[in-house]
Protein backbone atom coordinates (compact mmCIF):
# COMPACT_ATOMS: atom_id res chain seq x y z
CA UNK A 1 0.00 0.00 0.00
CA UNK A 2 -0.76 2.01 -1.18
CA UNK A 3 -1.49 1.15 -5.13
CA UNK A 4 -2.36 3.16 -8.06
CA UNK A 5 -5.92 4.14 -7.12
CA UNK A 6 -5.12 5.02 -4.05
CA UNK A 7 -2.10 7.23 -5.34
CA UNK A 8 -4.79 8.53 -8.11
CA UNK A 9 -6.73 9.67 -4.68
CA UNK A 10 -4.24 11.53 -3.15
CA UNK A 11 -3.40 13.33 -6.10
CA UNK A 12 -7.59 14.32 -6.58
CA UNK A 13 -7.28 15.16 -3.06
CA UNK A 14 -4.42 17.49 -3.13
CA UNK A 15 -5.36 19.15 -6.66
CA UNK A 16 -7.53 21.53 -5.30
CA UNK A 17 -5.66 22.54 -2.16
CA UNK A 18 -2.10 22.66 -4.12
CA UNK A 19 -2.77 23.92 -7.88
CA UNK A 20 -1.98 27.32 -8.53
CA UNK A 21 -0.41 28.19 -4.61
CA UNK A 22 3.07 29.00 -4.11
CA UNK A 23 4.99 27.23 -1.37
CA UNK A 24 6.48 30.27 1.16
CA UNK A 25 8.45 27.76 3.15
CA UNK A 26 9.95 24.04 3.17
CA UNK A 27 10.62 22.27 6.77
CA UNK A 28 12.93 18.95 6.63
CA UNK A 29 12.78 16.87 9.17
CA UNK A 30 13.85 13.43 7.53
CA UNK A 31 16.47 14.44 4.73
CA UNK A 32 17.09 10.55 4.19
CA UNK A 33 13.81 10.43 1.99
CA UNK A 34 14.78 13.52 -0.12
CA UNK A 35 16.66 12.32 -3.23
CA UNK A 36 17.99 15.50 -4.32
CA UNK A 37 20.83 17.80 -2.51
CA UNK A 38 19.80 19.11 0.87
CA UNK A 39 20.98 22.39 0.32
CA UNK A 40 19.19 22.77 -3.41
CA UNK A 41 15.70 21.06 -2.25
CA UNK A 42 14.34 23.76 0.45
CA UNK A 43 15.90 26.89 -1.63
CA UNK A 44 14.71 25.50 -4.99
CA UNK A 45 10.95 24.93 -4.08
CA UNK A 46 10.78 28.46 -2.20
CA UNK A 47 8.64 30.49 -4.07
CA UNK A 48 7.46 27.38 -6.73
CA UNK A 49 4.17 27.30 -7.88
CA UNK A 50 2.00 24.29 -8.08
CA UNK A 51 1.02 24.38 -12.15
CA UNK A 52 -0.31 20.75 -12.41
CA UNK A 53 -0.37 17.36 -10.36
CA UNK A 54 -0.20 13.92 -12.45
CA UNK A 55 0.33 10.21 -12.12
CA UNK A 56 2.60 7.92 -13.26
CA UNK A 57 1.83 4.56 -11.87
CA UNK A 58 2.45 4.84 -8.16
CA UNK A 59 4.96 8.06 -8.52
CA UNK A 60 3.10 11.26 -7.98
CA UNK A 61 4.05 14.33 -10.28
CA UNK A 62 3.66 17.62 -8.90
CA UNK A 63 4.60 20.41 -11.86
CA UNK A 64 6.11 23.48 -10.71
CA UNK A 65 6.92 27.12 -12.09
CA UNK A 66 10.12 27.50 -13.73
CA UNK A 67 9.61 23.77 -15.42
CA UNK A 68 10.43 22.17 -12.35
CA UNK A 69 8.86 18.77 -11.12
CA UNK A 70 8.95 17.06 -7.67
CA UNK A 71 8.38 13.34 -7.45
CA UNK A 72 7.15 11.87 -4.45
CA UNK A 73 7.00 7.99 -3.89
CA UNK A 74 4.19 7.15 -0.96
CA UNK A 75 5.60 3.92 -0.55
CA UNK A 76 3.79 1.60 2.34
CA UNK A 77 2.84 4.24 4.36
CA UNK A 78 3.24 7.86 3.21
CA UNK A 79 0.00 10.77 3.19
CA UNK A 80 -0.29 13.94 2.48
CA UNK A 81 -2.50 15.54 5.53
CA UNK A 82 -2.99 19.45 6.07
CA UNK A 83 -2.55 21.12 9.01
CA UNK A 84 -5.57 23.13 10.24
CA UNK A 85 -4.90 26.89 12.17
CA UNK A 86 -2.43 26.38 14.79
CA UNK A 87 -2.87 22.48 14.67
CA UNK A 88 1.17 20.74 16.01
CA UNK A 89 2.70 18.40 13.34
CA UNK A 90 2.47 15.23 14.28
CA UNK A 91 5.12 12.37 15.62
CA UNK A 92 5.27 10.80 11.97
CA UNK A 93 5.92 14.42 10.17
CA UNK A 94 8.53 14.66 7.34
CA UNK A 95 8.13 17.23 5.37
CA UNK A 96 6.09 20.43 5.79
CA UNK A 97 5.06 22.54 3.42
CA UNK A 98 4.17 26.08 3.92
CA UNK A 99 1.41 28.05 1.45
CA UNK A 100 1.23 31.65 0.33
CA UNK A 101 -2.52 31.34 1.46
CA UNK A 102 -1.36 30.18 4.99
CA UNK A 103 -2.07 26.40 4.48
CA UNK A 104 0.37 23.79 5.83
CA UNK A 105 0.59 20.52 4.12
CA UNK A 106 2.50 17.84 5.69
CA UNK A 107 4.03 14.72 4.37
CA UNK A 108 3.49 12.11 7.10
CA UNK A 109 5.20 8.68 7.05
CA UNK A 110 4.94 6.32 9.41
CA UNK A 111 7.65 3.96 8.31
CA UNK A 112 9.78 6.68 6.58
CA UNK A 113 9.82 4.87 3.47
CA UNK A 114 8.96 7.25 0.84
CA UNK A 115 10.93 9.58 -1.10
CA UNK A 116 10.83 12.92 -2.62
CA UNK A 117 13.31 14.09 -5.81
CA UNK A 118 13.01 17.59 -7.31
CA UNK A 119 14.52 17.71 -10.81
CA UNK A 120 13.81 19.81 -14.39
CA UNK A 121 10.75 18.43 -16.53
CA UNK A 122 13.47 18.11 -19.11
CA UNK A 123 14.93 15.41 -17.54
CA UNK A 124 11.62 13.87 -16.28
CA UNK A 125 11.23 10.90 -18.67
CA UNK A 126 14.91 10.55 -18.62
CA UNK A 127 14.70 10.23 -14.95
CA UNK A 128 15.77 6.38 -13.72
CA UNK A 129 12.70 5.64 -11.32
CA UNK A 130 9.98 6.99 -14.51
CA UNK A 131 12.06 5.54 -17.32
CA UNK A 132 12.41 2.20 -16.06
CA UNK A 133 7.96 1.88 -15.77
CA UNK A 134 6.04 -0.19 -17.87
CA UNK A 135 2.60 0.62 -18.94
CA UNK A 136 -0.80 1.30 -17.23
CA UNK A 137 -3.41 -1.00 -17.88
CA UNK A 138 -5.07 1.59 -19.83
CA UNK A 139 -2.40 2.52 -22.08
CA UNK A 140 -1.82 -0.36 -22.89
CA UNK A 141 -3.36 -0.97 -26.52
CA UNK A 142 -1.05 -3.79 -27.89
CA UNK A 143 0.01 -6.46 -25.80
CA UNK A 144 3.21 -7.60 -27.62
CA UNK A 145 5.70 -5.89 -25.97
CA UNK A 146 3.83 -7.00 -22.43
CA UNK A 147 3.96 -10.67 -24.31
CA UNK A 148 7.56 -10.43 -24.87
CA UNK A 149 7.90 -9.00 -20.98
CA UNK A 150 6.40 -12.38 -19.46
CA UNK A 151 8.54 -14.78 -21.97
CA UNK A 152 10.10 -15.73 -18.19
CA UNK A 153 9.48 -18.55 -15.79
CA UNK A 154 8.50 -15.75 -13.04
CA UNK A 155 4.78 -16.37 -11.09
CA UNK A 156 2.37 -14.24 -12.81
CA UNK A 157 1.44 -12.83 -9.47
CA UNK A 158 5.16 -11.69 -8.93
CA UNK A 159 5.59 -10.18 -12.76
CA UNK A 160 2.57 -8.31 -12.57
CA UNK A 161 3.45 -6.75 -9.75
CA UNK A 162 6.46 -5.82 -11.48
CA UNK A 163 6.60 -1.99 -12.43
CA UNK A 164 8.65 -2.58 -14.98
CA UNK A 165 6.21 -4.59 -16.80
CA UNK A 166 3.03 -3.41 -15.67
CA UNK A 167 2.69 -0.28 -13.88
CA UNK A 168 0.53 0.27 -11.08
CA UNK A 169 -0.36 -2.89 -9.63
CA UNK A 170 0.27 -3.96 -6.03
CA UNK A 171 -0.40 -7.09 -3.75
CA UNK A 172 -4.07 -6.35 -3.49
CA UNK A 173 -4.98 -5.64 -6.89
CA UNK A 174 -3.05 -7.98 -8.70
CA UNK A 175 -4.83 -10.64 -6.13
CA UNK A 176 -8.51 -9.41 -7.32
CA UNK A 177 -7.21 -9.15 -10.92
CA UNK A 178 -6.05 -13.11 -11.24
CA UNK A 179 -9.25 -13.93 -9.64
CA UNK A 180 -11.31 -12.43 -12.08
CA UNK A 181 -9.05 -13.81 -14.48
CA UNK A 182 -9.41 -16.93 -13.58
CA UNK A 183 -5.72 -17.45 -13.23
CA UNK A 184 -3.58 -18.94 -10.88
CA UNK A 185 -0.93 -16.90 -9.03
CA UNK A 186 1.67 -19.66 -9.05
CA UNK A 187 1.61 -20.21 -12.99
CA UNK A 188 4.79 -19.34 -14.73
CA UNK A 189 4.31 -15.83 -16.83
CA UNK A 190 5.72 -17.81 -20.20
CA UNK A 191 2.56 -20.33 -20.33
CA UNK A 192 -0.17 -17.67 -20.64
CA UNK A 193 -1.77 -17.25 -23.95
CA UNK A 194 -2.32 -14.00 -25.97
CA UNK A 195 -6.30 -14.67 -24.72
CA UNK A 196 -5.26 -14.89 -20.82
CA UNK A 197 -2.74 -11.49 -21.13
CA UNK A 198 -5.48 -9.69 -22.69
CA UNK A 199 -7.53 -10.76 -19.59
CA UNK A 200 -5.36 -9.58 -17.36
CA UNK A 201 -5.19 -6.22 -18.91
CA UNK A 202 -8.60 -5.66 -19.57
CA UNK A 203 -9.72 -6.85 -15.87
CA UNK A 204 -6.92 -4.43 -14.72
CA UNK A 205 -8.79 -1.67 -16.02
CA UNK A 206 -12.26 -2.48 -14.86
CA UNK A 207 -10.59 -3.09 -10.79
CA UNK A 208 -8.25 -0.18 -11.15
CA UNK A 209 -11.14 1.99 -12.34
CA UNK A 210 -13.80 0.62 -9.99
CA UNK A 211 -11.06 1.12 -7.46
CA UNK A 212 -10.51 4.91 -8.61
CA UNK A 213 -13.99 5.12 -8.46
CA UNK A 214 -14.48 4.60 -4.76
CA UNK A 215 -11.17 6.27 -3.57
CA UNK A 216 -9.15 3.59 -3.22
CA UNK A 217 -8.77 0.36 -0.46
CA UNK A 218 -8.64 1.52 3.40
CA UNK A 219 -6.80 -1.43 4.77
CA UNK A 220 -5.01 -2.02 7.85
CA UNK A 221 -3.62 1.61 8.75
CA UNK A 222 -3.11 3.37 5.26
CA UNK A 223 -5.45 5.82 4.36
CA UNK A 224 -5.26 8.47 1.49
CA UNK A 225 -5.37 11.81 3.41
CA UNK A 226 -6.93 12.92 7.21
CA UNK A 227 -10.71 11.08 7.35
CA UNK A 228 -10.71 9.72 3.92
CA UNK A 229 -11.58 6.12 3.74
CA UNK A 230 -11.05 4.37 0.53
CA UNK A 231 -14.68 2.35 0.00
CA UNK A 232 -13.15 -0.48 -2.42
CA UNK A 233 -12.30 -2.73 0.44
CA UNK A 234 -16.16 -3.48 0.14
CA UNK A 235 -15.95 -4.96 -3.20
CA UNK A 236 -12.70 -7.21 -2.71
CA UNK A 237 -13.29 -10.53 -4.02
CA UNK A 238 -10.16 -12.57 -2.53
CA UNK A 239 -7.49 -10.07 -0.82
CA UNK A 240 -7.37 -10.43 2.92
CA UNK A 241 -10.00 -13.09 2.69
CA UNK A 242 -7.95 -15.87 3.92
CA UNK A 243 -11.05 -19.20 5.15
CA UNK A 244 -13.64 -17.25 3.60
CA UNK A 245 -15.48 -19.14 1.03
CA UNK A 246 -15.01 -18.34 -2.87
CA UNK A 247 -17.75 -16.16 -4.04
CA UNK A 248 -18.33 -18.06 -7.31
CA UNK A 249 -18.18 -21.71 -6.35
CA UNK A 250 -18.16 -21.28 -2.06
CA UNK A 251 -14.46 -22.83 -2.11
CA UNK A 252 -12.76 -22.50 0.53
CA UNK A 253 -10.09 -19.33 -0.45
CA UNK A 254 -6.00 -20.24 0.18
CA UNK A 255 -3.51 -17.81 1.36
CA UNK A 256 0.31 -18.57 0.12
CA UNK A 257 3.04 -16.96 -0.50
CA UNK A 258 4.15 -16.01 -3.77
CA UNK A 259 7.50 -14.35 -4.02
CA UNK A 260 7.21 -12.78 -0.21
CA UNK A 261 3.67 -11.47 -0.98
CA UNK A 262 0.69 -13.05 0.55
CA UNK A 263 -1.52 -13.95 -2.03
CA UNK A 264 -5.20 -15.31 -1.20
CA UNK A 265 -6.72 -17.12 -4.76
CA UNK A 266 -9.61 -19.86 -4.86
CA UNK A 267 -7.93 -23.33 -5.94
CA UNK A 268 -10.75 -24.03 -7.36
CA UNK A 269 -11.74 -21.21 -9.56
CA UNK A 270 -7.95 -20.96 -10.16
CA UNK A 271 -6.89 -24.14 -10.58
CA UNK A 272 -3.43 -24.62 -12.32
CA UNK A 273 -2.72 -25.67 -15.53
CA UNK A 274 -1.29 -28.73 -16.26
CA UNK A 275 -1.47 -29.86 -19.71
CA UNK A 276 -2.58 -33.08 -18.64
CA UNK A 277 -5.57 -34.55 -16.60
CA UNK A 278 -5.40 -35.63 -12.91
CA UNK A 279 -7.86 -37.83 -11.81
CA UNK A 280 -8.30 -38.15 -8.18
CA UNK A 281 -8.51 -41.57 -6.05
CA UNK A 282 -10.41 -41.50 -2.66
CA UNK A 283 -12.09 -44.12 -0.44
CA UNK A 284 -12.68 -45.22 2.64
CA UNK A 285 -9.85 -47.30 4.76
CA UNK A 286 -9.01 -50.70 3.15
CA UNK A 287 -11.33 -49.73 -0.03
CA UNK A 288 -8.95 -50.48 -2.57
CA UNK A 289 -7.45 -47.18 -3.58
CA UNK A 290 -4.33 -49.06 -3.81
CA UNK A 291 -5.73 -51.66 -5.73
CA UNK A 292 -7.16 -48.40 -8.12
CA UNK A 293 -3.36 -46.77 -8.02
CA UNK A 294 -1.12 -49.73 -9.05
CA UNK A 295 -3.81 -51.21 -11.89
CA UNK A 296 -3.65 -47.37 -13.68
CA UNK A 297 0.40 -47.68 -12.81
CA UNK A 298 0.24 -51.23 -15.00
CA UNK A 299 -1.55 -48.85 -17.92
CA UNK A 300 1.90 -46.98 -17.87
CA UNK A 301 0.11 -43.78 -16.48
CA UNK A 302 2.55 -41.70 -13.43
CA UNK A 303 1.00 -41.97 -9.83
CA UNK A 304 1.45 -41.09 -6.62
CA UNK A 305 0.03 -42.45 -3.06
CA UNK A 306 -0.18 -39.46 -0.55
CA UNK A 307 -0.27 -42.52 2.52
CA UNK A 308 3.50 -42.69 0.83
CA UNK A 309 4.17 -39.48 0.73
CA UNK A 310 3.33 -38.87 4.43
CA UNK A 311 5.54 -41.84 5.44
CA UNK A 312 8.31 -40.82 3.69
CA UNK A 313 7.80 -37.13 5.59
CA UNK A 314 7.72 -38.91 8.72
CA UNK A 315 11.53 -39.33 8.59
CA UNK A 316 12.26 -35.67 7.58
CA UNK A 317 14.10 -33.85 10.63
CA UNK A 318 12.48 -30.75 9.86
CA UNK A 319 9.02 -32.62 9.99
CA UNK A 320 9.94 -34.51 13.13
CA UNK A 321 10.99 -31.57 14.81
CA UNK A 322 7.70 -29.97 14.62
CA UNK A 323 5.76 -32.91 15.74
CA UNK A 324 8.05 -33.22 18.92
CA UNK A 325 6.51 -30.49 20.01
CA UNK A 326 2.93 -31.92 20.53
CA UNK A 327 3.79 -36.14 20.06
CA UNK A 328 7.02 -36.43 22.08
CA UNK A 329 5.55 -39.63 23.08
CA UNK A 330 5.05 -40.93 19.40
CA UNK A 331 8.55 -40.28 18.85
CA UNK A 332 11.71 -42.19 20.04
CA UNK A 333 15.53 -41.54 18.63
CA UNK A 334 13.81 -39.56 16.37
CA UNK A 335 11.78 -41.98 14.56
CA UNK A 336 7.93 -41.76 14.73
CA UNK A 337 5.47 -44.45 15.88
CA UNK A 338 2.72 -44.28 13.65
CA UNK A 339 0.66 -46.20 15.27
CA UNK A 340 1.11 -43.99 18.96
CA UNK A 341 0.53 -40.87 16.93
CA UNK A 342 -2.69 -42.51 15.18
CA UNK A 343 -4.19 -43.42 18.78
CA UNK A 344 -3.36 -39.77 19.84
CA UNK A 345 -5.33 -37.62 17.20
CA UNK A 346 -7.96 -40.04 17.59
CA UNK A 347 -7.88 -38.80 21.41
CA UNK A 348 -7.00 -35.46 21.21
CA UNK A 349 -9.25 -33.26 18.16
CA UNK A 350 -6.87 -30.19 18.59
CA UNK A 351 -3.72 -32.51 18.38
CA UNK A 352 -5.09 -33.75 15.07
CA UNK A 353 -5.65 -30.11 13.76
CA UNK A 354 -2.11 -29.29 14.41
CA UNK A 355 -0.84 -32.65 12.42
CA UNK A 356 -2.64 -32.11 9.60
CA UNK A 357 -2.10 -28.19 9.95
CA UNK A 358 2.37 -29.29 9.49
CA UNK A 359 1.47 -32.21 7.24
CA UNK A 360 -1.14 -31.51 5.01
CA UNK A 361 0.81 -28.49 2.87
CA UNK A 362 3.75 -30.23 2.89
CA UNK A 363 1.49 -33.38 1.33
CA UNK A 364 0.10 -30.90 -1.63
CA UNK A 365 3.45 -29.28 -2.37
CA UNK A 366 4.86 -32.78 -3.71
CA UNK A 367 1.88 -33.82 -4.81
CA UNK A 368 1.43 -30.44 -7.17
CA UNK A 369 5.45 -30.87 -8.19
CA UNK A 370 4.89 -34.42 -8.82
CA UNK A 371 1.89 -33.23 -11.61
CA UNK A 372 3.93 -30.85 -13.01
CA UNK A 373 7.01 -33.26 -13.64
CA UNK A 374 4.70 -36.06 -14.92
CA UNK A 375 4.96 -36.83 -18.58
CA UNK A 376 2.14 -38.82 -19.28
CA UNK A 377 -1.14 -37.76 -20.35
CA UNK A 378 -3.54 -38.76 -17.13
CA UNK A 379 -1.59 -38.27 -13.95
CA UNK A 380 -3.76 -40.49 -10.94
CA UNK A 381 -3.39 -39.36 -7.15
CA UNK A 382 -4.65 -41.56 -4.18
CA UNK A 383 -5.39 -38.83 -1.33
CA UNK A 384 -8.03 -40.35 1.54
CA UNK A 385 -8.34 -36.81 2.75
CA UNK A 386 -8.91 -35.06 -0.62
CA UNK A 387 -12.10 -33.35 0.48
CA UNK A 388 -11.09 -32.55 4.03
CA UNK A 389 -8.02 -31.41 3.51
CA UNK A 390 -9.07 -29.04 0.15
CA UNK A 391 -6.67 -30.77 -2.43
CA UNK A 392 -9.60 -31.72 -4.44
CA UNK A 393 -9.41 -28.35 -6.68
CA UNK A 394 -5.93 -30.43 -8.11
CA UNK A 395 -8.50 -33.17 -9.77
CA UNK A 396 -9.87 -32.95 -13.35
CA UNK A 397 -11.69 -35.88 -12.22
CA UNK A 398 -12.62 -37.73 -8.95
CA UNK A 399 -13.52 -41.87 -8.72
CA UNK A 400 -15.02 -42.86 -5.51
CA UNK A 401 -14.14 -46.25 -4.48
CA UNK A 402 -16.98 -47.32 -2.14
CA UNK A 403 -16.80 -50.03 0.65
CA UNK A 404 -19.32 -52.21 3.08
CA UNK A 405 -18.08 -52.15 6.79
CA UNK A 406 -18.24 -55.81 6.27
CA UNK A 407 -15.68 -55.67 3.18
CA UNK A 408 -13.44 -53.04 5.41
CA UNK A 409 -13.11 -55.17 8.46
CA UNK A 410 -12.47 -58.28 6.16
CA UNK A 411 -9.79 -56.31 4.16
CA UNK A 412 -8.30 -55.11 7.32
CA UNK A 413 -8.15 -58.39 9.17
CA UNK A 414 -5.88 -59.95 5.50
CA UNK A 415 -3.59 -56.94 6.81
CA UNK A 416 -3.37 -58.47 10.55
CA UNK A 417 -4.82 -55.08 11.78
CA UNK A 418 -5.36 -55.63 15.20
CA UNK A 419 -6.95 -52.45 16.32
CA UNK A 420 -10.00 -52.46 13.75
CA UNK A 421 -11.54 -50.35 15.78
CA UNK A 422 -9.51 -47.31 15.85
CA UNK A 423 -8.86 -47.82 12.08
CA UNK A 424 -12.78 -47.35 11.18
CA UNK A 425 -12.83 -44.49 13.63
CA UNK A 426 -10.82 -42.67 10.57
CA UNK A 427 -13.59 -43.06 8.62
CA UNK A 428 -15.25 -40.19 10.03
CA UNK A 429 -12.36 -37.68 9.52
CA UNK A 430 -12.32 -38.57 5.33
CA UNK A 431 -15.63 -36.59 4.21
CA UNK A 432 -16.13 -39.52 2.04
CA UNK A 433 -20.11 -39.84 2.48
CA UNK A 434 -20.55 -36.56 2.53
CA UNK A 435 -18.98 -35.58 -0.22
CA UNK A 436 -20.30 -38.24 -2.72
CA UNK A 437 -21.86 -35.70 -5.14
CA UNK A 438 -18.50 -34.42 -5.92
CA UNK A 439 -17.43 -37.43 -7.16
CA UNK A 440 -17.73 -38.12 -10.82
CA UNK A 441 -17.62 -41.83 -11.03
CA UNK A 442 -18.03 -44.15 -8.16
CA UNK A 443 -16.94 -48.19 -8.08
CA UNK A 444 -17.18 -50.25 -5.12
CA UNK A 445 -14.89 -52.92 -4.13
CA UNK A 446 -17.10 -54.91 -3.01
CA UNK A 447 -16.29 -57.23 -5.88
CA UNK A 448 -13.26 -59.08 -6.82
CA UNK A 449 -9.85 -57.64 -8.12
CA UNK A 450 -10.61 -58.53 -11.38
CA UNK A 451 -14.20 -57.17 -11.67
CA UNK A 452 -12.91 -54.21 -10.31
CA UNK A 453 -10.43 -53.45 -13.06
CA UNK A 454 -12.48 -53.91 -15.39
CA UNK A 455 -14.69 -51.20 -13.44
CA UNK A 456 -12.10 -48.96 -13.77
CA UNK A 457 -11.35 -49.89 -17.43
CA UNK A 458 -14.46 -48.36 -18.55
CA UNK A 459 -14.12 -45.05 -16.28
CA UNK A 460 -11.09 -44.72 -18.30
CA UNK A 461 -12.78 -45.29 -21.38
CA UNK A 462 -15.25 -42.93 -20.35
CA UNK A 463 -13.09 -39.94 -19.36
CA UNK A 464 -11.05 -40.59 -22.62
CA UNK A 465 -14.07 -39.70 -24.75
CA UNK A 466 -15.40 -36.68 -22.19
CA UNK A 467 -11.86 -35.41 -23.71
CA UNK A 468 -12.04 -36.36 -27.36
Amino acid sequence: MPELPEVETVKRILTPILVNKTIKNVEILYPKMILSPLDEFAKVLKDKTFLDIKRKGKYLLFYLSDDYVLISHLRMEGKYIELYGNESKSAHARVIFTLNDGKRISYDDTRCFGIMKLIKAKDLESEKMIAKLGQEPFDIKDISLLKEKLNTNIPIKVSIMDQTIISGLGNIYADEVLFRCKLNPLTPSKYLDDKQIQSIVDKAVIVLNKAIKLGGSTVKSYHAARGVDGKFQNELLVYGKKGSTCPVCNYQLKKITVGGRGTTYCPRCQKPSYNKKVVGIVGKIASGKTTALNYFKELGYDVISSDDIVNSLYSEPEVIQKLKRRFVQAIKDDVVDKHVLKEIILADEKKKIYLESVIHPLVEAKLLDFINSSKTEFVFIEVPLLFTSHMDYMCDYIIGIDISNEKQIENLKKRHVEDIKNYLELNKNNGFDENIDKMDFITSSNITIEELKLELKEIIEKILKQKR
